[in-house]
């Protein structure tokens, strides 16, 4: 005779529902933001912002004015000083659309947010999986470096907190260590990487790792080669806009930052 199952309680099935109503309704937050929303020049209040524009993403296909008026219990006149640090650093991008009845209306997107965390992520992965068998100083092991190699380190991690406006971590430290110790990268070439990044509103050790691994490609030693492949890459630039008929640019294009294409050319594949 077949054993008959004894259902569940209808108290049981309640605390499963709500269980898994509970578990449904979670916003998917990257690690990597956590870890490093320092990096992206951004302090704690402002990362609660930016997790509750999360909750927004979770529920709507586009960052909407209406949304967020709701999510934050705000006027749409309070929504830019709001936004604006985030959109001054590029981390969210702001575009008008028109709807059906002419209308126009702001929607926000986390694009810019979430290529700055692509860029932290595989740096870091990069770092864990090919720094390994490199004889990296580590930060407690300074006061064993001779004093000038010492003086030299402090220097550019001073460098590198006044650029970028925040103290840095103890595996930023032992980056700045492995670039000057054992990629043999020069001091000056490290601060001309940094101004570089920090010109390009880059505050992230990625971006400067990705210069410095580009000129080091490029065998360069000293930072006169850099100045000398970016004069040529300059002149050649300006010799074929002055041979197209685009070269009367207008007076904006012609204004626009000098190392812009520089920095074409070093983050070049």
């Amino acid at each position: 005779m077949p054993i008959k199952k004894q259902l569940p309680n209808k108290s049981l099935i309640s605390q499963t529902r709500f269980i898994q109503d509970f578990l449904s309704d979670q916003v998917h937050v990257p690690a990597s933001l956590l870890s490093n929303y320092h990096q992206f020049g951004i302090n704690e209040q402002e990362l609660i912002v930016l997790l509750r524009l999360f909750k927004i993403k979770k529920d709507h296909l586009d960052i909407c004015v209406k949304d967020i008026m709701l999510e934050f219990n705000c006027t749409s006149t309070e929504i830019d000083p709001l936004l604006s640090v985030f959109l001054q650093k590029g981390l969210l991008n702001k575009e008008t659309l028109s709807d059906d009845n002419a209308l126009n209306q702001d929607v926000y997107y986390l694009d810019g947010l979430f290529i700055e965390l692509w860029e932290c992520w595989s740096y870091q992965k990069s770092c864990s999986h090919n720094d390994k068998s490199k004889a990296v100083p580590k930060t407690n092991e300074l006061k064993n470096l001779p004093q000038e190699q010492k003086k030299v380190l402090k220097h550019l991690y001073l460098s590198f907190e006044k650029e970028f406006g925040r103290g840095i971590s103890p595996m930023e430290n032992e980056k700045i260590s492995q670039w000057y110790e054992v990629d043999k990268m020069s001091v000056e070439m490290i601060e001309e990487a940094l101004k570089r990044a920090v010109l390009q509103g880059k505050t992230s050790f990625a971006y400067v790792d990705r210069i410095l691994k580009n000129w080091q490609d490029k065998r360069f030693s000293n930072l006169n080669e850099v100045m000398e492949s970016d004069k040529k890459f300059n002149h050649n630039n300006n010799f074929k806009k002055s041979n197209t008929p685009t070269a009367s640019a207008s007076a904006k294009e012609k204004k626009q930052d000098k190392y812009r294409e520089f920095f074409e050319e070093a983050l070049r594949p």
